[in-house]
């Protein structure tokens, strides 16, 4: 699980989690806790918080400690943050499935019980599998939100960006989302919101300015 650790000036370092896509049996974990892709959300919060907490000179508290992802590890940083807030104080979600990706997805929110991933749909006539497909939607941000409204007021940040030309429409959830905050209550000074022009992918040049405004919202100041 990549990590950063950012100095704020004040003598600490700030942590900053980065959900980066791993790769599974079936492929990208989504950062959930599956028995088709294994227990990465407890991994990262069980394991890795605490191990670098107790090696480096963090300030051990959520109100200091924020997720970054990109893509899947977008999906993962927000869900982490609704399902930890006692863990992260800050979060951001920056955004070609093919029947490949669709199946390692499948393993992520719709596995069986030995672990295979179950398709959302029936994969000769294309008709929805109504059970999976429920199983799909538990996992959307968009509704994850109302039930999790106390995790997303308690953040100290919220980045929530995409492009424009995003090829999997992910400015359209990013909006999605973003309505969610303002609907709940999320105060609007600690969310940025941005579409840029640009798509799905080269876009990592929008982490730099990410993380930097990150480590602002969780430093200590006057």
């Amino acid at each position: 699980m990549p990590h950063e650790l950012l100095h704020t000036g004040n003598g600490f370092l700030q942590l900053r989690y980065q959900a980066w896509d791993f790769a599974p049996p079936y492929g990208g974990s989504q950062f959930i806790d599956s028995p088709g892709t294994d227990c990465y959300h407890s991994y990262l919060c069980e394991e890795v918080v605490p191990y670098v907490d107790a090696r480096y000179r963090t300030l051990p508290a959520r109100d200091h400690q924020a997720i970054a992802g990109k893509s899947s590890g977008g999906l993962g940083a927000t869900v982490t943050s609704m399902l930890r807030p006692d863990l992260f104080g800050a979060f951001t979600k920056e955004e070609d499935l093919n029947l490949l990706e669709i199946l390692g997805v499948s393993a992520c929110f719709s596995p069986g019980h030995d672990g295979s991933p179950t398709l959302p749909f029936d994969p000769r006539t294309g008709a929805l599998r109504e059970n999976e497909w429920q199983r799909w939607l538990a996992w959307d941000p968009v509704r994850m939100a109302t039930t999790h409204a106390d995790a997303l007021r308690s953040q100290r940040g919220i980045w929530i960006d995409a492009g424009t030309r995003d090829e999997w429409f992910l400015d359209l959830g990013a909006l999605a989302f973003r309505d969610a905050l303002t609907e709940l209550g999320v105060a609007d000074d600690i969310v940025h919101f941005e579409l840029f022009e640009g798509g799905h992918h080269a876009v990592e040049y929008r982490m730099p300015p990410a993380l930097a405004w990150l480590a602002y919202r969780i430093a200590d100041r006057p």
